[in-house]
């Protein structure tokens, strides 16, 4: 990087009246040993731009100081700790992201302080300058007492590269461009150690097809709607029930788009359903049964109600529970209703579930 580059860099991040006062500064305090040329490039390592400037995916492990400028995808944790001299430490962890890809970055005592008190957060632009170590999960690029932090003026827009929902498979991480179909109520659940912890579920869709996303924790608070697109980054995929399945925490960047992703569903005929599975249908209300109330195991009131669909010659028995269990105080018979993700009961029959949506049509 030449020097005219590195002024176009620097011109980033401070104001040329800021920078050719530095300039100045530092010509004069090195007493002329020091040129224009040499002024702008100990200013740019000051800056944390200079010839080691890189993109994150030519991080390797052959790497030491590097510079790069890069976008706060999330914050993975912040904590403090004691060192073995007793003195206290702090230590947060980043995910961070340019136009290349994505890496960690561990932040140390003061600068880790910056994220604690939220003047580093998540969306904001910074030109980083560390060193590459090896982590529990790959390279980690670390900033401490030797290392900086300088905001960017200019925005970040760090790759995105959404892969198609049915082409996921277990123990791959990808980034995911999907519409929420189906989100249940947030609930509580308690950990082996005893612990309460909160989780929520959702169905996640786009033009290839659609799978079941878990959100944990801060994940399961946040204000989503049926109808959202979210982008969402570094999403782990697990094995789920017969099917993989996204599993989302604090530490996964999820972000609301304005994008636009489209889906519909793939209406299984009732004569075609098979017992075990989920699947989505359509029919025409034949018979009604009330809206009635039971009290559960653990003292909270339930719902249930039950309805025919008939489709051809094939009429079948759905049970709606809960909140889908009050729209039949709106149905009659003859309306043509269409259930989304019930599943398929011995019998068969057919059971609505907490993902379940049931709609007029």
């Amino acid at each position: 990087m030449d020097s005219e580059q590195l002024v176009s860099r620097m011109l980033e991040l401070i104001t040329e009246q800021e920078l050719e006062e530095r300039i100045r500064q530092k010509v004069e305090s090195l007493g002329g040993l020091c040129d224009r040329d040499t002024a702008v490039l100990l200013i740019a390592h000051e800056l944390g731009l200079d010839e080691n400037t890189t993109a994150l995916s030519e991080l390797d492990q052959h790497s030491k100081s590097v510079s790069f400028s890069a976008a706060v995808l999330s914050v993975l944790s912040v904590r403090t700790f004691s060192r073995d001299d007793g003195s206290p430490g702090m230590v947060a962890n980043l995910l961070v992201g340019d136009e290349s890809g994505t890496a960690r970055v561990v932040l140390w005592d003061e600068l880790a302080e910056l994220v604690k008190s939220g003047k580093v957060q998540v969306g904001m632009s910074y030109v980083f300058s560390g060193s590459v170590r090896e982590g529990r999960g790959g390279l980690e690029v670390h900033i401490g007492r030797w290392g900086n932090i300088t905001p960017l003026s200019r925005p970040i827009n760090p790759l995105f590269e959404p892969a198609p929902l049915s082409s996921l498979r277990a123990g791959m991480e990808v980034d995911v461009l999907a519409r929420v179909v189906s989100l249940a109520p947030p609930r509580a659940f308690s950990r082996k150690d005893g612990t309460e912890g909160v989780m929520r579920e959702a169905m996640l869709a786009d033009e290839s097809g659609c799978l079941r996303a878990v959100l944990w924790g801060q994940a399961a608070h946040m204000q989503l709607h049926r109808g959202d697109v979210l982008e969402i980054r570094r999403a782990r995929v697990r094995e789920g029930r017969g099917s993989p399945e996204l599993h989302l925490d604090a530490s996964t960047p999820i972000m609301v788009s304005d994008k636009t992703v489209q889906w519909q569903p793939t209406i299984t005929p009732l004569s075609e359903l098979e017992v075990g599975g989920m699947c989505c249908v359509q029919g025409v209300v034949s018979g009604l049964g009330d809206m009635r109330t039971f009290t559960r195991k653990d003292g909270t009131e339930g719902r249930m109600a039950e309805v025919y669909l008939s489709e051809g010659e094939v009429r079948m028995r759905l049970v709606l529970w809960d909140e889908c269990a009050e729209i039949v105080e709106k149905l009659d018979f003859g309306d043509v209703i269409r259930v989304l993700f019930c599943h398929v009961r011995e019998g068969p029959e057919l059971s609505t579930t907490r993902l379940s949506v049931v709609e007029c049509i």
